[in-house]
């Protein structure tokens, strides 16, 4: 029933005492991605859209996500053999220094591969940090560039729209 004692209509909410009953939240749906809902847009849409427009926006976030997503899953699996050379090249040296068969060269050698190692590990992981900062800053891009704060839930709904993994 409405105020006046009717019964609530298609388009009337019954009454709520708290007032929230009804009410999307401000990130719910389409209507919580506002213009970025241009993620919609078809490829060759995105393709010639200019880079001023909303369309534009999403494009160019799309491309660095491409680039950035690449670059993470290519220096995790670096980062990952990196990390088991630097292993190997311990047990290595460890091994040498235990050995009483060992020469110096042995053992300079082996600390010689393990700081090899160690490098590229580092080298790699810098690299990965790059990578995983270029994510973060196309998404304050595409934030900025839609004057929309982008929640967790917002950029997964917007990657799922472009075909991107979150």
């Amino acid at each position: 029933m409405n105020a006046t004692g009717h019964a609530a209509g298609k388009n009337e909410a019954a009454l709520d005492p708290t007032g929230d009953e009804g009410l999307e939240q401000p990130d719910d749906g389409a209507a919580g991605l506002g213009a970025l809902n241009a993620a919609h847009a078809s490829p060759t849409a995105l393709a010639h859209a200019s880079s001023k427009s909303i369309v534009g926006a999403i494009a160019a976030y799309k491309s660095a996500m491409i680039t950035a997503q690449a670059d993470v899953s290519k220096y995790t699996t670096l980062v990952s053999q990196d990390q088991a050379a630097v292993a190997a090249a311990q047990a290595n040296l460890t091994a040498l220094q235990a050995s009483k068969t060992s020469t110096a060269t042995q053992i300079s050698d082996a600390q010689a591969q393990l700081t090899a190692a160690q490098q590229q590990l580092a080298s790699d992981q810098a690299q990965l940090a790059a990578a995983q900062a270029e994510i973060t800053s196309a998404q304050n891009t595409l934030a900025s560039s839609s004057n929309k704060q982008l929640t967790p839930d917002a950029i997964t709904r917007i990657n799922a729209l472009l075909g991107l993994s979150s």
